[in-house]
């Protein structure tokens, strides 16, 4: 997916944040998904860019970006009746803005792309009307308890960097297991289960080569020993994430080990994780099951987040782990800010604009691996956004 239309769909997500606290705000994150599922099919399809498209597929894409834009400037017309014009006005704009970019799609299947974005926003509304009842309440993402005090936040922050920038497969897997152990004790216990012994088979295999991260490719292991050693990766990385069934044990924090263990250390193990990508892959969507369901949108942003980092996103994973942070130090620590509105907007519209961006790139890599799972996810996507009442997305 292109760098432009990742930015404009962050920007438009970041417009829209100033709607988070009405109905728009949902109306926005629906079309950016739905923008995010047709560019991106567009980008990885066999048509190229810059010539006109033409097909059922090209059809679909084109109706799949009109219904995103149309959501958009319906939330812009929204947001413009009830006096936030400046954000209204530009939704407008980078909404037209990404539809212009992708004019060489939308000129060769004009028609079938009416039709498509007609059926798209009608399966929306009936989904929509259908499950409005019997909702539980919202939530804002993973355990509300205060966050721990004093030294043990240092050591739990300590342990994140670590894990995020340690150059060495001992310290990242210590700096993931320390931190687990202050903000979640069990989920940190049943990482421990698969990363202990992933980092023992891999120590036993490095030999000379050793340990440290830029290492690993060159790790001599056989695809079957990759096969082997993956799945013991991929479930300790798992319990970190906080996706059901281990949401209720878990810390949004955590998403940083959860993605730096994964990404970091996935790189011994690349065809280990292919072999493993149809069991890896529905775990995540399962997790968008779940956070559709309890309209959670922190296990939203850790689903996207397993998804892109099982199929090889590099960036995507870190985007929504930051995203991840933000919106727990918005929620719990930084609550001050909200006496400075300019200050609160500025937080939020990060916020949306890393959640977007990253969504967007994991949604690029996952339909390179499995088209259905990311449609499934997107259509997940979109549900929590219209159902769930307007808030932060974390």
């Amino acid at each position: 997916m292109d760098s432009v239309d990742v930015g404009l769909m962050a920007a438009i997500a970041a417009c829209g944040s100033c709607l988070s606290r009405t109905r728009a705000g949902g109306i926005v994150a629906a079309g950016v998904a739905t923008l995010a599922l047709g560019v991106a099919s567009a980008a990885v399809g066999p048509a190229p860019g810059g010539a006109p498209a033409a097909g059922p597929a090209a059809a679909i894409d084109s109706g799949l970006i009109l219904a995103g834009v149309f959501a958009i400037l319906v939330a812009a017309l929204h947001g413009w009746r009830s006096g936030r014009r400046l954000s209204a006005a530009a939704l407008a704009v980078l909404a037209l803005a990404l539809a212009v970019r992708e004019r060489w799609l939308l000129a060769g299947a004009t028609l079938a792309a009416v039709a498509a974005a007609a059926a798209v926003l009608g399966i929306g509304a009936v989904l929509s009307r259908a499950l409005s009842g019997g909702r539980r309440p919202p939530r804002s993402g993973g355990p509300t308890e205060p966050p721990p005090a004093g030294w043990k936040i240092l050591l739990a922050f300590a342990g994140l960097a670590t894990a995020a920038a340690a150059p060495n497969i001992w310290l990242i897997i210590a700096g993931a297991l320390v931190a687990g152990a202050v903000l979640a004790p069990v989920s940190a216990a049943l990482a421990a289960a698969g990363l202990l012994p992933f980092l023992w088979f891999v120590h036993r295999v490095a030999g000379p080569v050793g340990l440290a991260v830029s290492a690993l490719p060159a790790v001599p292991l056989s695809p079957a020993a990759e096969s082997l050693a993956a799945p013991l990766l991929a479930a300790g990385a798992l319990m970190l994430f906080g996706l059901w069934p281990m949401r209720r044990f878990g810390s949004p924090l955590l998403l940083i080990a959860g993605v730096a263990v994964l990404v970091r250390l996935g790189v011994a193990v690349p065809s280990g994780l292919i072999d493993w990508r149809t069991v890896l892959v529905p775990l995540g969507v399962v997790g968008l099951v779940h956070a559709a369901v309890a309209g959670d949108t922190g296990e939203a942003i850790a689903g996207w987040a397993w998804l892109g980092a099982v199929t090889g996103a590099a960036t995507a994973p870190w985007l929504l782990a930051a995203a991840a942070v933000i919106g727990v130090m918005r929620r719990d620590w930084a609550a001050g800010i909200t006496a400075a509105p300019k200050a609160g907007w500025a937080v939020s519209a990060l916020l949306w604009a890393a959640t977007a961006a990253g969504g967007a790139l994991a949604l690029a890599s996952v339909l390179r691996a499995e088209v259905v799972y990311a449609v499934l996810a997107t259509l997940l996507t979109v549900l929590l956004a219209l159902h769930r009442p307007a808030t932060e997305p974390a």
